[in-house]
This record gives C-alpha cells, sequence and structure tokens, in this order.
C-alpha cells in the first residue's frame, strides 16, 4: 500500500527551511574582519568608487586599533574623495602624530 504525505505538511516543511536559509545567506554579513581586513576592504572599496562603504571599512579598523597610522591616511583621503575636507584634516593630523611622514 503506498502512502502519501500530505502536501500541506510538505509546504509547513518548506516554509520551516526559509529562516534557516535566510540566517545562513546572512553569516557573511555577521562575520568579523581583523583590522587588517578592513583596511583591504577599504581600498577595494575605493578602488569601486563606493568611498561611503570604505569610509565604514576603515573606522572599524581604527576602531580596533585607534592608532592605525595607515587606516587613518587612508581615512583622511576617503574623506578627501567625499568632499569633507575638515574631517580629512582631523585624520590626517592624527596619522602624523602616529609616524605618517608630512610628504606621504
Amino acid at each position: 500500500m503506498y502512502h502519501t504525505f500530505p502536501r500541506w505538511r510538505s509546504r509547513l516543511a518548506c516554509l520551516g527551511l526559509l529562516p534557516a536559509l535566510a540566517l545562513l545567506a546572512a553569516c557573511d554579513r555577521l562575520k568579523t574582519y581583523t583590522e587588517q581586513e578592513h583596511v583591504q576592504r577599504a581600498r577595494d572599496f575605493a578602488k569601486e568608487y563606493k568611498f561611503s562603504a570604505a569610509q565604514i571599512e576603515l573606522k572599524n579598523a581604527i576602531s580596533k586599533n585607534p592608532n592605525n597610522a595607515d587606516a587613518r591616511w587612508l581615512l583622511a583621503e576617503t574623506f578627501v574623495d567625499l568632499g569633507r575636507g575638515a574631517e580629512a584634516e582631523v585624520e590626517l593630523k592624527r596619522a602624523r602624530d602616529l609616524g605618517v611622514p608630512a610628504e606621504a
């Protein structure tokens, strides 16, 4: 005798899988990046002219290490690209205080 599985149960099972699949897709967004990975991601975004995304990545790097002169220098450049000169000047001064040469 052949026993069939009711359609409503199979649909209910599929609906139960949807939240799990959504969580799995979101895993990349929940990844924790290192300070260096944030800086590299910022460089990649800047190459694509995505300066707002680069700014976020650089601020994330700086939150992990406030003494990261490279991240502060790149953030200053990003602020220039965004037309935010006053903020660029602040970050440039911080980068120089951390050892970035004035000629850079």
